[in-house]
């Protein structure tokens, strides 16, 4: 895992920008941190950064072209907490972790360390610390130079669901256990927790893969399971102590949504930018739980009858949008506003007749939206599969 130098809100406000991040088998994460008004002693932000007209800090304008580095196949990594430039773009870009030295699992295998997944913050509130998953599905925290801060042993037993930041404490995460949504405080190299609330309704519950806190840090999406193993995937407010919206399938899970992060016909959940339900469930088809739908709170929209990586967030003028491959193999009657037609576009949430090409050509990919309604911006990642490749 790497991490680019830092650039705050201040400097991300400054001026309009797209991050195209290169990846090989998804190996280098490049994260921008936007988030600068959180408190945490960690807090060890850029005192030199100031508000006020800006020059990125590195890259170079789009002229269409792919660049890629002279030493692609010879590259050898620092060590971790080392950093190096790019040398086509001229991004500094920091080591964070090396599973073939740092740990061992049992039958002397070594870990891959990874940030779990694309639409998920690795990073936290004051952009000092990380959560990071091993392929064992054990999760540990680190620090913005590499440095372990929580062991995976001193982690909280959680469900196998994904933690998720804290909107503007540093230290802290919400996880669940059992029936209960948990809050976990970072204390020196150890984690003290405590209930947020108890959901006696269910069986159990699991934050579920892909689903991040909302875009105003108040709503979180998680998954209950019903006495007849039908689920509720539901948006619960930490300020109203409520759920806002909730979803109940018709399919049913054998087992339990404490043991998955993905459970029964639920693929991927994502909350949309004004707190509704995105969900992709498990197959593609035409019907009423395959696909892409968003969730109102009283009934199914299709986004997409085919599934494939998208992330939620806002348009340039504040309306809620998604941005995937959309065309009338996704969605009948849909057309691709790219010239190849199959491009990644953005699409009206309320209206998946409206786009606009964001990207043609583009090859496997995954998209994460970390802007904000008055600072729209997200990053895109590709997979080099060139066959040989590197």
């Amino acid at each position: 895992m790497y991490l680019n130098s830092p650039m705050n809100g201040a400097r991300l406000r400054s001026f309009t920008t797209k991050l195209f991040s290169i990846a090989a088998c998804g190996v280098i994460v490049c994260c921008l941190q936007a988030r600068n008004t959180a408190s945490s002693k960690r807090d060890s932000r850029n005192p030199g950064l100031v508000s006020g007209a800006q020059n990125p800090l590195c890259g170079q304008l789009d002229d269409r072209k792919i660049h890629l580095p002279p030493d692609w196949l010879s590259f050898t990594p620092p060590a971790v907490g080392k950093s190096y430039v790019d040398p086509v773009f001229g991004c500094s870009v920091k080591r964070l972790t090396n599973g073939s030295e740092e740990e061992t699992l049992e039958g002397g295998k070594h870990p891959s360390l990874m940030h779990f997944y694309s639409t998920l913050s690795p990073i936290n509130a004051s952009d000092t610390l990380l959560l990071i998953l091993s392929i064992n599905g054990s999760w540990r925290v680190k620090d913005s130079n590499g440095t372990l801060v929580v062991p995976s042993g001193k982690m909280p037993s959680m469900n196998n669901g994904v933690p998720v930041w804290d909107a503007s404490d540093g230290d802290s995460f919400y996880y669940t256990q059992g029936k209960t949504l948990q809050k976990g405080t970072i204390k020196g190299d150890s984690v003290k927790s405590g209930v947020v609330d108890t959901f006696k309704e269910y069986s159990g519950i699991v934050s579920p893969a892909a689903s991040d806190l909302s875009q105003d840090g108040d709503h979180i999406v998680l998954v209950g399971q019903n006495p007849n193993n039908t689920m509720d995937a539901f948006v619960w407010s930490f300020s109203k102590q409520a759920k806002t919206s909730v979803y109940t399938t018709a399919c049913k899970i054998s087992g339990t949504v404490t043991e998955t992060p993905e459970p029964g016909c639920l693929h991927k959940l994502l909350l949309t930018p004004d707190n509704l339900l995105s969900i992709q469930f498990a197959g593609d088809g035409t019907g009423m739980e395959q696909g892409a739908r968003l969730w109102d709170g009283r009934k199914l929209s299709d986004l997409q009858d085919a599934t494939n990586h998208y992330d939620t967030g806002y348009d340039l003028a504040g309306k809620p949008i998604f941005v995937a491959v959309g065309n009338s193999r996704t969605q009948a009657g849909v057309k691709n506003p790219c010239p190849s037609g199959w491009g990644l576009d953005v699409r009206q949430l309320n209206d998946v007749f409206s786009a606009v090409c964001l990207l043609d050509k583009q090859p496997a990919w995954h998209v994460s939206y970390r802007g904000s309604a008055t600072q729209p911006w997200m990053a895109i990642s590709f997979f080099d599969d060139r066959n040989p490749g590197p």
